[in-house]
């Protein structure tokens, strides 16, 4: 198994967010850092403009951040 890395991760949210806009979902994935491990924060497209957000998701390794991801994702559809 390949190091998944915090720019694996930070070029995956794309797909993810788009996956998420498909199913009508108001929150967006955001990447971050919480005292030195990857994070996923919630947030909606207005926040992200104003570059705050909802709610954190997940922090941990970037693997796991992106495990949270995809378990958000299944739990909308």
């Amino acid at each position: 198994m390949s190091r998944y890395t915090y720019k694996n991760l930070k070029s995956d949210l794309p797909a993810l967010n788009a996956k998420l806009e498909k199913l009508g979902h108001e929150f967006r994935f955001v990447e971050g850092h919480r005292n030195g491990y990857a994070a996923i924060d919630l947030a909606t497209p207005e926040q992200l403009e104003r570059h705050c957000c909802h709610s954190m998701l997940y922090g941990g390794t970037p693997r796991e951040c992106l495990a949270a991801c995809h378990q958000y994702i299944a739990r909308l559809v």
